[in-house]
């Protein structure tokens, strides 16, 4: 179709998070934490927003990523801000390290939801009196069906959700693993970088 390949490239990443927040069933009203302010994170914001989430808070570490989640309309704050915070409906971990998945789950209120789509380690430890005690509810997000898929490309493509702002540079093919590299070390600061592999687009 039209839509433009730097997007286009945004519906997987949108598609994980569109998937998570209806995991985590994010309703029309909700107060929502999202814990991380990478690219999932980010996206998961745009999806609860879209959802209607009556607010949309973002945890976030790193400077640079609290102020795009800032110039996104999104409430950006440091870790160590949200255990003063009231509780939340909704909180996901777009993080999955123990400190973060312990955050998440203290952060939501009694009978709260609380979505991991992180993957930062293959296990971390949770603290079970805190899931157990107020009955919370943990659900795990992973991939996402193909009507979802189809829902993000079309709405990356739209104005309904601003992607744009998360788009960062474009390197060429033989640029892609220093440009990981990079990232990696936290020299680069964008949030997804993209790949030119010089093939033309199909018709």
């Amino acid at each position: 179709g039209d839509l433009d390949l730097k997007l286009g490239a945004m519906a997987e990443p949108l598609a994980v998070a569109c998937q998570t927040v209806k995991q985590a069933g994010v309703q029309a009203g909700d107060e929502v934490l999202i814990i991380g302010g990478g690219m999932i994170g980010q996206c998961v914001a745009r999806a609860a927003r879209q959802a209607g989430a009556a607010s949309v808070v973002i945890s976030e570490a790193m400077e640079d990523r609290r102020r795009q989640a800032s110039e996104a309309d999104f409430r950006a704050i440091d870790p160590d801000e949200v255990a003063g915070l009231p509780a939340f409906d909704v909180a996901v971990d777009a993080v999955g390290i123990t400190p973060t998945a312990e955050a998440a789950i203290r952060a939501v209120k009694k009978g709260g939801v609380v979505g991991f789509v992180g993957l930062g380690l293959p296990e971390v430890t949770i603290p079970l009196f805190d899931v157990v005690v107020p009955e919370r509810t943990i659900v795990g997000s992973f991939c996402y069906a193909d009507e979802i898929f189809e829902d993000a490309v079309a709405t990356a493509g739209s104005s309904i959700i601003d992607l744009e702002s998360l788009l960062g540079g474009v390197v060429d093919f033989d640029e892609a693993h220093d440009a990981f590299e990079s990232l990696a070390t936290g020299e680069r600061k964008d949030l997804k970088v993209l790949v030119a592999t010089g093939a033309e687009r199909p018709e």
